[in-house]
């Protein structure tokens, strides 16, 4: 659509949030769009049309993947990302091609970010979109007794790719409490951070074309997938899948991906969504710190496996206080709180620790409210979270068979696998 038009883009918004909403609808959870006005974003004002995909998102439980925009050889600041690409509850493709010697790169031609406060990386993942050398093929009209390929190239076709993906995410589990839509965001974007093809883009990576890849694990890793609630001011522990016991050397690579759906203000585009997180990784459960004052002041401080039920007891004939646990600094986002980015729908994470210095490790996700969420107890917000996160576990040596020893550890785990291809 032309996006000078405002007189389209006010009868076309109304249409789509009546074919989301529609009782007749409700079994679809993936919408893709690859058109909307096609000019850049403006950090000074919400787009309605984004306003709309992103309350739809929150409200019906549904995940839009949407096109970056065609415009990215442009100067800047006309090479920006296009509205609705700039959601911070659906998720923005990109689109990347493969060279001649089979590398993939950014096109030209798709958008560039940043994204807004709520959303600073834009667009999200890219997708495999074409070019000119490599282009993507589509039926071409023709005779019915002919069939014809014609090459093309652009995010229109990347963002459907990544919307099938999506899609299977979704088709892959028989309980859809395993897998909800904004899981299908995280998976995609942690697949994207974690194993795509590098390449100089403002995104979290390129997706996978495979949704089994994403789905999979290696014997040396395993990776859990959370779904729940958050009541605001409170936190969730997120255990890394690690093994109970064990006497493993070298190090653990472990990645991790937070994403939540939130209420918006369209009218307020620095203050555009009113829930947070603060997520900090804790590699050891049972260490604490133990401090020693004099008045107010601080004189010393040591960390303490308080399994050593001895050594506490000393401490505290001694005049030491058990502080609080002994949690590393909160990982930052791309930009630190505010400017942190602690508004943000996406949180990603990566630690390389050495296994020895590990007990029990988690990943500890704090809610935050503002506006009138923060006002909940007065009845004027939800008073909790929704989140999705997907952690990963990597043992640095191959020869370890992670995988089957955690789910030895967590029996109670559900491996996700496609179920079924779906036909064609």
């Amino acid at each position: 659509m032309n996006g000078s038009n405002d007189f389209v883009l006010y009868r076309i918004i109304p249409k789509m949030t009546a074919a989301v909403e529609a009782p007749q609808n409700r079994h679809i959870k993936i919408f893709v769009l690859s058109s909307g006005p096609q000019f850049p974003i403006d950090d000074d004002e919400i787009n309605p049309l984004t306003s709309m995909i992103d309350k739809l998102c929150h409200e019906q439980d549904v995940l839009f993947v949407i096109a970056a925009g065609n415009d990215g050889d442009l100067e800047p600041p006309y090479d920006r990302i296009q509205p609705p690409a700039d959601t911070v509850n659906g998720i923005s493709v990109g689109a990347y091609s493969r060279a001649n010697d089979g590398m993939c790169t950014k096109t030209e031609y798709s958008c560039n970010g940043p994204g807004r406060a709520g959303s600073q990386v834009k667009p999200d993942i890219l997708g495999f979109g074409g070019s000119e050398h490599d282009p993507f093929y589509v039926l071409a009209p023709s005779s019915p007794q002919t069939i014809s390929l014609d090459g093309v190239c652009g995010t229109s076709f990347s963002a459907p790719l990544v919307g099938q993906n999506a899609a299977m995410l979704l088709h892959g589990v028989n309980d859809e409490a395993v897998l909800r839509p904004q899981t299908a965001k995280a998976l995609l974007i942690h697949d994207a951070a974690m194993n795509g093809a590098k390449c100089d883009s403002t995104s979290w990576g390129i997706s996978d074309d495979n949704a089994e890849n994403i789905l999979s694990c290696y014997d040396y890793e395993s990776t859990i997938v959370f779904n729940g609630d958050i009541t605001f001011k409170t936190g969730v522990m997120l255990p890394v899948p690690f093994p109970e016991t064990h006497s493993l050397n070298g190090q653990l690579d472990i990645f991790w991906t937070v994403v939540y759906s939130s209420a918006v203000v369209p009218s307020s585009p620095d203050e555009y969504t009113l829930a947070g997180t603060e997520v900090y990784f804790i590699p050891h459960k049972h260490k604490y710190d133990f401090v020693k004052k004099v008045g107010k002041q601080v004189t010393e401080r040591r960390a303490v496996d308080i399994r050593d039920d001895k050594l506490v007891l000393s401490l505290q004939r001694d005049g030491w206080l058990c502080n609080t646990n002994n949690k590393a600094k909160p990982y930052k986002k791309e930009i630190e709180l505010r400017n942190e980015g602690k508004w943000d729908t996406v949180f990603r994470g990566q630690k390389l620790s050495n296994i020895q210095s590990l007990a029990d490790p988690y990943i500890h996700v704090h809610a935050l409210a503002r506006g009138d969420w923060s006002r909940a107890g007065v009845n004027m917000g939800p008073g909790r979270l929704s989140y999705a996160a997907v952690i990963t576990a990597r043992v640095t040596s191959k020869k370890v068979d992670l995988y089957n020893i955690v789910r030895t550890r967590w029996p109670q785990l559900i491996p996700v696998r496609i179920r079924e291809r779906i036909a064609t």
